[in-house]
């Protein structure tokens, strides 16, 4: 999903009911919800019997013990939506929507004709049945929810609030680097996933793996017409947190048992998606930056971040099967993109660093063939391969047509983190 949501709503996702062991219902992240806070209930209310007989399970499978009793409220559907609203409309959510819109849509993965806003909104009403509010320290539910539905989110949520008792939910939202909010939430999302099938006595050997999770989810769809009808980067950016999220924090709880990963977060969505990454050999991504834009080119960068190795993933391959995700997260190592406004109109400059010339060479046969080869009517494109730092760098610009393609040489790419070398080339590239 995108920024607005990781920053201000948080991520949404509804899993459909299997029809024996599991229920994969209507898990959702902390959103900043409701600031106000009147008629807390810490005892009685709907669902106190729930809350009273699931925490004691969550402490007893998670380990740590609540500081505080959760408190629990309820909210009505059209409240909810309120909310989104009034917090998409915040300056700073709006900053965020129009930037990560403008990059998405430079490169592809969403739709120049996109209504992005009343796409979240809609999608995130459809989705929301509970969720736990770092800010408040309380949990809502949603009015008029099937009590099956409740029961798992009420357990999912508790488990955010029992994080956010021993780590700052509200700080992570906060983070301005797309990626390793991402990571964190996969964190968050997949250990209150993991815990909400150990709560209630639900197996965690699901015959073919996450894989076969995911494809059931694809496959369910249809109950959740929004989602289904949302682009793939959507989609996949929603599934993300839970799936791969819970997948980690199965390995991470068998190689570590009892412990918590709160103080050792993981840095980038490839050491969600190669566990090698976090646990073997740490792999931190290199750190991408630009030189300044002159100021007689008379552009401005209006909004910077990063895709991550998860959305590169995306924009490499639509939507990810199999293991290509993590096959090229084990070679993606850091990226940064910048949208600038120019005199006939926005545009993009991403760069991203690989920890191999193999893995750059097929990541630049991809973005040739997907991006560079036919470009839309009235853009420019260009694609240069080369090194920095002795390191395998892409960078890929997208102008308005009249716009010079070299808008950002490849010399103003800089890294930190990488090989400790002086040289800077690039290839030729030849510019459509």
């Amino acid at each position: 999903m995108t920024r607005v949501t990781r920053r201000s709503a948080g991520v949404i996702a509804r899993f459909p009911t299997a029809r024996t062991a599991m229920m994969l219902a209507a898990t959702v992240l902390a959103i900043s919800a409701c600031r106000k806070n009147p008629d807390a209930d810490t005892g009685q209310g709907p669902y106190a019997d729930l809350v009273a007989h699931t925490v004691p399970n969550i402490e007893r499978s998670v380990g740590l013990p609540f500081k505080r009793p959760p408190t629990l409220q309820t909210r009505s559907k059209e409240q909810v939506r309120q909310f989104l609203i009034a917090t998409i409309s915040d300056t700073a959510s709006q900053r965020e929507l129009r930037g990560s819109q403008t990059a998405y849509t430079l490169l592809g993965l969403l739709p120049d004709t996109l209504d992005f806003q009343k796409l979240l909104i809609n999608l995130l009403t459809e989705q929301v049945v509970g969720f736990y509010d770092p800010k408040t320290k309380v949990l809502y539910v949603v009015e008029g929810a099937q009590r099956d539905m409740v029961t798992m989110t009420v357990t999912h949520e508790l488990v955010h609030a029992l994080q956010d008792q021993y780590i700052d939910l509200d700080s992570i939202q906060s983070l301005h680097d797309n990626d390793r909010k991402m990571a964190a939430q996969a964190v968050f999302e997949g250990e209150a996933l993991y815990e909400q099938f150990a709560a209630n006595g639900i197996s965690l050997d699901i015959p073919g793996g996450w894989s076969q999770v995911r494809e059931m989810v694809r496959k369910n769809q249809s109950s959740m017409p929004i989602f289904a009808s949302a682009p793939p980067l959507i989609r996949e950016t929603l599934l993300f947190p839970y799936l791969d999220g819970a997948a980690f924090m199965k390995e991470y709880k068998t190689r570590r048992g009892a412990a918590v990963p709160f103080a050792d977060m993981p840095q980038s969505t490839e050491q969600i998606l190669d566990p090698n990454a976090y646990f073997t050999a740490r792999d931190t991504p290199t750190t991408v930056s630009f030189a300044p834009l002159p100021a007689e080119l008379g552009a401005t960068v209006t909004y910077t971040d990063d895709l991550g190795a998860f959305e590169t993933s995306i924009l490499a391959f639509g939507v990810p099967s199999g293991d290509a995700p993590r096959r090229l997260a084990t070679g993606w190592d850091g990226d940064r993109y910048l949208v600038v406004a120019t005199a006939k109109g926005n545009a993009l400059v991403w760069a991203s660093v690989w920890d191999s010339p193999a893995a750059a060479k097929q990541m630049d046969a991809t973005l040739r063939e997907r991006l560079v080869r036919v470009p839309p009517a009235g853009r420019q494109r260009s694609l240069t391969a080369g090194e920095v730092q002795g390191r395998p760098v892409l960078l890929y610009v997208d102008v308005p047509r009249g716009i010079n393609p070299k808008l950002v040489p490849f010399a103003s790419v800089r890294l930190s983190g990488g090989a400790p070398t002086a040289t800077t080339t690039a290839a030729a590239t030849p510019t459509p």
